[in-house]
């Protein structure tokens, strides 16, 4: 952890030292979660989003945005079934564009660059990263929508999905199906599973300078 925060620490010093040509500030919201791949559907788990960012903007209505995120991912029991939990968190740095084509609405897309630091898989026992196959990465799209409530305070609403599989290896089954056919693939217990990141996050973006 003391790494991350070094990271975050960085990343706000550098964001500083530009104040005169970014704008820059934090997001933070909660994060709703499942994992396509575990046969179990539902935005059951939920977790943190918080972002440093820096904003640059390339005219009126366009801008770059880049930070760094941390994520917290996953994956839980739906009601009145048997209790598990996946967790999955995350260090992002992402990469957005924002188009603004009116001034209080704006759409984002873009790619996160994950880096996965921690995930177990939890229930009447406790598996580890490495025994479910989960690798280092999660490269994800973006894309989202966001309400400005005040020149410096915007409403956030965003979806992540994973472009490649965090399971390792990639199997070529796993290519074999489309992405978002989740209840065609193995489950946790039977075999090395193909599992992509599936998140929903509602937050408040704050610009400090």
């Amino acid at each position: 952890m003391k790494k991350i925060f070094f990271i975050i620490l960085f990343a706000f010093a550098i964001s500083t030292a530009f104040a005169q040509y970014f704008q820059g500030g934090v997001i933070t919201g909660i994060s709703a979660n499942q994992i396509d791949g575990d046969t179990y559907a539902g935005y059951n788990k939920l977790g943190y989003d918080f972002n440093i960012f820096a904003l640059f903007h390339l005219n009126k209505k366009i801008s770059l945005q880049s930070g760094v995120t941390l994520i917290q991912k996953g994956a839980h029991s739906p009601p009145k079934t048997a209790f598990f939990r996946t967790v999955i968190n995350e260090v992002e740095v992402p990469l957005w564009l924002n188009i603004e084509p009116y001034p209080h609405l704006s759409g984002t897309l873009g790619l996160n660059f994950g880096y996965i630091y921690k995930a177990y898989y939890e229930s009447t026992t406790i598996f580890t990263r490495q025994e479910l196959g989960i690798g280092n990465t999660d490269l994800s799209y973006y894309i989202g929508l966001g309400y400005k409530i005040s020149p410096k305070i915007k409403f956030r609403l965003g979806h992540r999905y994973s472009l490649l599989p965090i399971t390792r290896p990639v199997k070529l089954q796993c290519w074999e199906k489309s992405m978002f056919l989740s209840w065609l693939l193995p489950n946790v217990y039977t075999s090395t599973p193909c599992w992509w990141t599936n998140t929903v996050t509602v937050s408040f973006e704050f610009k400090i300078f």
